[in-house]
């Protein structure tokens, strides 16, 4: 017992050990352009209207039957405000209620209607929220700027493993979900896809030879799989990341999903040194400039060893939650609820239509 106690200290310590906030800050700024972009394209080729105003059946998550859509155009004012939202978050400018209010606003969008799944706007519903919660406006903000006693050049180390845990566990549950007879046995339905993507320049020409489906099928596999303990080895951690960065760039072009390849990207970013920015920066001016380097901060107050817990029980649940699917019988494949919340992606291929009278 006093083992478990002592080994929790020193984790709590760690978690509250000082390192350099730029990459936070990066992180903060490229999310927010990413939403200004997301958010923006909503209001392209009547999207809010085909998703949600024309549909005369929204189907509903469980228990969350009473998330209706605004009347009138409150539709078009509520992603009129998610855009300032996004603007305010990359300038730092009120960043905590900001974020917190992108957060609720999204989430809101996404539980209008189940059928409209995706896995990134999930994605971005725990994002906006892990955002809120860190301390990301503490440089290169409006809120820092206006206020001198905000303003840190570091931030604890837990702010930083949190958005990287987050990350990591949509990588490995991405690549645990291909470990399934038809993706390993029959590449599908990568074969499929690739099909579709004869056209591609170069190397459309391969896709739909057997050797090229399945070294697409297993690279996807292994990518997913090994993409996180490669970015936390320092020598592994530069080829590992521009291997993310052509993965999703080509996953882009391939499968036209949206905003996902570049939020990814970008939070990748996260896994490097939490000082890059300003390395990269230095360099680009070609003077030298200090790093702050890593010191330890022990834990002093009860608001700490709260935050400690919080952020105990948030990386446990995103453990547990995911395995969710290997408590059904049947098989995930089939009962397309399993699908939820577990990152099972780019698993299924499907055509469908359906009319109600």
């Amino acid at each position: 017992m006093t083992s478990l106690k002592n080994i929790f200290c020193r984790l709590e310590e760690r978690a509250f050990t000082r390192v350099d906030i730029a990459s936070l800050v990066f992180f903060r700024i490229t999310f927010g352009l990413l939403m200004l972009w997301h958010v923006s394209t909503f209001f392209f080729n009547q999207r809010i209207a085909r998703y949600w105003l024309e549909p005369r059946i929204l189907f509903k998550y469980p228990g969350f039957e009473w998330v209706q859509p605004w009347p009138g155009n409150g539709l078009y004012i509520h992603f009129a405000v998610l855009t300032v939202l996004a603007l305010f978050i990359v300038l730092g400018f009120l960043y905590r209620p900001s974020a917190a209010l992108f957060c609720i606003g999204y989430t809101y969008t996404f539980f209008l209607d189940e059928a409209l799944w995706v896995n990134h706007k999930y994605l971005i519903c725990l994002l906006s929220f892990l955002l809120a919660a860190v301390p990301a406006h503490r440089a290169f903000s409006i809120d820092a700027w206006l206020r001198s006693k905000l303003r840190a050049d570091t931030t604890p180390a837990w702010s930083l493993w949190l958005l990287r845990t987050q990350m990591g566990v949509v990588y490995f549950f991405a690549g645990v979900a291909k470990l399934m007879p038809d993706w390993l046995f029959h590449a599908e339905p990568m074969r499929l896809w690739l099909a579709r993507g004869a056209d591609f320049p170069v190397i459309g020409r391969f896709f739909r030879e057997e050797w090229a489906v399945y070294t697409f099928s297993y690279t996807a596999l292994l990518f997913d799989l090994g993409i996180v303990p490669l970015l936390l080895w320092r020598r592994t951690r530069l080829p590992a990341f521009i291997a993310a960065i052509g993965f999703h760039l080509l996953n882009y072009r391939l499968f036209h999903i949206g905003v996902f390849p570049w939020l990814a990207i970008v939070t990748t970013t996260l896994f490097l040194s939490p000082s890059w920015p300003r390395q990269l920066l230095s360099i680009l001016q070609s003077k030298p400039r200090a790093v702050k380097s890593e010191h330890s901060a022990a834990p002093e107050s009860a608001w700490q060893h709260a935050i400690f817990v919080f952020v105990l029980v948030y990386i446990a649940i995103q453990l547990l939650v995911p395995l969710r699917p290997f408590l059904y019988r049947g098989g995930a494949e089939w009962q397309q609820a399993e699908h939820r919340f577990t990152w099972r992606m780019m698993l299924i291929g499907k055509w469908q239509r359906a009319y109600f009278m």
